[in-house]
């Protein structure tokens, strides 16, 4: 049976960035040529020295159902400060009372894919993604449909980004799904989160 390779920097790039907008680089490729004997090309080191959106892992978890994106997506965060501004007449400007940091809010392109469909080849040209076969991801579209519609906080098993700004948990704000011209087995999504955690209230 042939393998249908996924060219991932092409297919983020028909359906998430338009014209002269950067193309996304896979992370784990990248640090594996650093890592690598052979010498170092410029091109290699490019994704480092133009700040382009890189792919990487992410795994989700809610009630003991985990949901591992196959096809690393594509995060990006923001975080606000919130900030109290008062205006003194006779002074220029405003005095600032920074009372607390907001949630992160979270944006998540991707690609969803029946489990065990693809195959993932590291050789000389790095990380190489392959669909086993045209296998529509039912399962795994109703699995983040329920996430989204769980109207709860999901956990965060595995995210180098989001675990570098300690975020455990995240609910969805919302999900967006359309179609893959030419791979049936591929479903694009995107979706807005925001981080969440743990309080202990007291009432006394």
């Amino acid at each position: 049976m042939a393998l249908v390779e996924l060219k991932l920097q092409d297919i983020y790039k028909s359906v998430f960035y338009q014209a002269g907008l950067p193309v996304p680089v896979l992370m784990a490729d990248a640090v594996n040529k650093l890592f690598r004997s052979n010498p170092i090309s410029p091109t290699e080191t490019q994704a480092y020295d133009t700040g382009k959106p890189a792919l990487s892992k992410l795994k989700i978890a809610l009630d003991n159902q985990e949901l591992n994106f196959a096809l690393p997506p594509i995060l990006s965060l923001q975080g606000n400060i919130n900030i109290i501004e008062t205006a003194i007449a006779g002074l220029d400007g405003t005095i600032k009372e920074i009372t607390s940091l907001q949630d992160y809010n979270i944006n998540i392109k991707g690609f969803l894919s029946a489990t065990g469909n693809v195959e993932v080849i590291d050789d000389t040209s790095g990380l190489r993604f392959f669909l086993k076969k045209p296998e529509f991801p039912e399962r795994e579209l109703r699995q983040l449909r329920a996430f989204f519609e769980a109207k709860k906080a999901v956990e965060v098993i595995e995210s180098e980004l989001l675990s570098f700004f300690n975020i455990k948990k995240m609910v969805f704000k919302t999900l967006s799904f359309s179609e893959l011209e030419g791979y049936k087995g591929v479903v694009p999504f995107e979706a807005e989160a925001v981080s969440d955690k743990d309080y202990i209230l007291i009432i006394e």
